[in-house]
């Protein structure tokens, strides 16, 4: 191994790559990245053809990196900083910046992904395929670049086999590209599932793997108003994350977290209502039998007496009106 370029990615069998960098040998093995002094025998061998990875890497050689072109943001995407995750529409151009020291020919494999399912392939749905007689109609995303070249196959499973774009990348080591999206998230053969753009740099000779950058995106209509809701939701499951935190740790916790509900609201059948707010009312009697906080206890007794309050109300309302129509629920 000492007569070989410590610069650059060498064979060292059909399963094992490695790349010196400035502090330590890193072996590449099938895609799993492991430092020298690693135990190879503990090792699960993923084969590099079977399925797309989505751990980012880069190395100080070639120090690959994506940036997001910040003009035409606010027309064309929104980025969301508490979710990283670019939020667009269909045909809306973003363009890409991708800079990296091109010591050896390269190129970059640009692929759209389940992040969450990451078996499953991606192809555009029947509608917005429907009247394209392109040779890319298979493609999500879709570029207007002269040099890069659609790649793969719709039914393709494994890794080199599935849709993507290929970008050659010039001795300059930069290269900028806009892509657009002709599918939306809530298509039947993306709906419930999470996407992102993988963007792989790869030797053009010999197909090895020198780094990966990943961007997670949705697609719908109205991307600034689904960005606006994805963020709140966020906010209140970390507020409510919070909450359980805090319980789970006892009275030896110094701080206990309260989490403001005043604006949840549920929207509820009349018939369903007093059983929503006694199952309610049984399940804060039973917190409050089992605990053992003085502050716990006095939160959970001022939410039973407004619970207490609501089932009286309701019952009240119920007699006089009679209507058969929704509850607003505030906590």
């Amino acid at each position: 191994m000492g007569d070989k370029s410590p610069q650059e990615f060498q064979e060292l069998s059909h399963n094992q790559k490695y790349f010196l960098t400035p502090l330590s040998l890193v072996y590449v093995v099938n895609e799993t990245r492991v430092e020298s002094n690693d135990d190879f025998t503990d090792i699960k061998l993923v084969k590099l053809e079977e399925q797309p990875a989505l751990e980012e890497f880069t190395n100080p050689m070639h120090d690959f990196k994506v940036k997001l072109e910040e003009s035409g943001s606010t027309e064309f995407f929104a980025f969301s900083k508490k979710l990283n995750r670019v939020f667009t529409s269909t045909d809306k151009a973003i363009t890409f910046s991708m800079v990296m020291n091109p010591h050896t020919p390269l190129l970059i494999r640009i692929m759209l992904v389940c992040s969450n399912v990451i078996f499953q392939p991606l192809s555009r749905c029947s509608y917005h395929s429907r009247g394209d007689s392109t040779t890319f109609r298979d493609h999500v995303v879709t570029h207007k670049d002269s040099v890069a070249k659609y790649f793969g196959t719709a039914d393709g499973v494994y890794f080199r086999e599935r849709l993507a774009i290929l970008v050659p990348i010039e001795e300059t080591g930069q290269k900028s590209i806009s892509l657009e999206f002709k599918c939306l998230s809530s298509c039947y053969k993306i709906k419930k599932v999470a996407t992102a753009l993988i963007f792989t740099l790869e030797d053009e000779i010999s197909g090895n793997i020198l780094g990966r950058q990943v961007l997670n995106v949705h697609v719908s209509k109205n991307f600034k108003r689904d960005m606006e809701l994805a963020e709140k939701a966020a906010s209140v499951k970390r507020r409510l994350s919070g909450e359980f935190e805090s319980e789970a740790a006892g009275p030896s916790a110094s701080k206990r977290t309260i989490v403001d509900l005043s604006e949840l609201k549920f929207l509820l059948p009349q018939e369903v209502v007093r059983e929503f707010l006694e199952g309610t009312q049984q399940f804060i009697k039973a917190k409050l039998y089992n605990a053992e906080d003085d502050g716990l206890k006095g939160s959970l007794t001022t939410c039973l007496e407004k619970v207490n309050v609501m089932i009286d109300n309701f019952a009240s309302n119920s007699v006089e009106s009679g209507e058969h129509d929704y509850c607003k629920r505030k906590v």
